[in-house]
């Protein structure tokens, strides 16, 4: 373990959610998944919304499509719009939706409890 790895895992142990989430990534980055992906998961519940885009990126690359679109929902109305929506353009023609306003309001409006997540940061429809 290097010094970066090390400092990160120190700010993992104290809380830190962004060290958490910078971890998951350098470990995403070596293909270490199952740890990645608990890390992002993690940094989720602790509120950073870049992981949240990470963790939909993982996701999305395990065929994990309903998971990941609940995923991008809530980064987007955590107000990374622009990113988010870019991904969720490519993931609902795959769950057979094509209006992403009408998706956005079936999920963001009308379920917004399908976007908190729980507080092992799953997210999945009630």
């Amino acid at each position: 373990m290097g010094p970066e790895e090390a400092a990160l895992r120190h700010g993992v142990d104290r809380g830190d959610a962004r060290a958490t989430a910078e971890l998951a990534y350098l470990l995403d980055q070596r293909g270490q998944l199952v740890e990645a992906e608990a890390l992002y998961r993690r940094a989720v519940v602790g509120g950073d919304v870049d992981a949240m885009i990470l963790l939909g990126i993982l996701l999305e690359k395990r065929g994990e499509w309903a998971e990941a679109e609940l995923v991008f929902w809530r980064a987007l109305a955590e107000g990374r719009v622009e990113v988010a929506s870019g991904y969720l353009e490519g993931i609902l023609p795959r769950l057979g939706s094509s209006d992403m306003f009408e998706r956005y309001v079936e999920v963001v409006e009308d379920h917004p409890e399908w976007i908190r997540g729980d507080e092992y940061g799953r997210f999945r429809p009630a």
